[in-house]
Parts: C-alpha cells; structure tokens; sequence
C-alpha cells in the first residue's frame, strides 16, 4: 500500500503579505547572519525596539541561544518576557 507524502506547507515569501519580519534582539548573541538570510528571501527585517513591537508582528523571529537561563534573564531585564509569551500562547 502506498502513501501520499505529508503535505508541506508553503514558504512564506516577501510577497505573500507585508514582507516584514521582526527580529527580536535580546543582547543574546550575533544575530546579523539571521538578518542577512532573512533579507536574501525577500523580506525586510525590523528590530524590535519595545515589547510592543512583538505583539504586533505578524511574523517574528527569536534567535536561540545555548544557555536557556541567561536568556530567560535578559529577556525579563528588557520587558520583553512576557509580551514574547503572550505572543506565543495567542498564536
């Protein structure tokens, strides 16, 4: 019996609605290289500059970093802990 292969869902691109991503930059690491892919795809990317920003954003992208503690950390010292989880519970 053969299957069909799961779907994939398509990628996002710049023209599927705004074209703009927020980045947010937590102090955590280098995140240039995040930037300079994400704009080779077409989209134009904004730093989130205050923990609104994240609510807003339609797309958003946090970079990971190896030591859990000290982002949560540095999250919570910029206002951006809580926003950042509303936005990931909300969906």
């Amino acid at each position: 019996m053969e299957t069909e292969p799961p779907s994939k869902k398509p990628r996002a691109t710049a023209e599927s609605s705004t074209g703009e991503v927020v980045l947010l930059d937590y102090g955590a690491g280098n995140v240039q290289s995040v930037i300079n892919a994400v704009a080779s795809l077409g989209f134009t990317v904004r730093t989130a500059q205050s923990p609104a920003d994240i609510l807003a954003a339609d797309r958003l992208i946090f970079p990971g970093v190896g030591s859990f503690g000290s982002c949560v950390a540095m999250l919570k010292e910029k206002g951006y802990f809580e926003p950042l989880k509303k936005y990931l519970t909300d969906g």
